[in-house]
């Protein structure tokens, strides 16, 4: 709850950081001291296993049927994504991911689990979705790992 407050706290200070009135005294606001602060508190306050998940884990809850509390993104390219990604992923790239239409299709009531081709940018992806609001996770290393265990892929 702190840190969504804190994403919280973050945005309306941004927004209104632009927004004086030239007749008001206008405050200077330094942005990146805001984004400091809730980076730190943000780290500061995660788990030692970074918000990591074992392929198994995964595997374990879709053989389950148990997936009404996740949802999976796959940051990879559309073209790595289309040779084989896991069932019930969608596909963000990582590069469009903050886009607001690509925000807007993340819920923010599961875990979203967040895979890559070895967990490097989905890591990156978990710290912007989780300082966002999002309740992120990594898939620990992605889809060489998922691969590697010989677990299906759709294509």
């Amino acid at each position: 709850m702190k840190g969504k407050l804190w994403v919280s706290v973050l945005a309306i200070l941004l927004i209104f950081s632009g927004c004086a009135n030239r007749a008001q005294k206008q405050v200077s606001i330094d942005k990146s001291e805001i984004i400091l602060q809730a980076v730190d508190h943000y780290l500061s306050t995660t788990p030692e296993n970074w918000r990591m998940v074992k392929n198994t884990w995964l595997k374990e809850k879709l053989d389950k049927g148990e997936v009404s509390d996740i949802f999976i993104v796959d940051i990879r390219s559309p073209e790595s994504f289309s040779r084989g990604h896991i069932e019930g992923a969608i596909n963000i790239p990582f590069k469009e991911l903050a886009k607001k239409e690509n925000l807007a299709k993340l819920p923010r009531d599961k875990t979203i689990v967040i895979v890559c081709t070895t967990g490097h940018s989905a890591s990156m992806a978990n710290v912007v979705l989780n300082l966002l609001g999002y309740k992120a996770v990594t898939m620990k290393y992605g889809m060489k790992g998922w691969e590697q265990e010989n677990f299906p892929v759709v294509k």
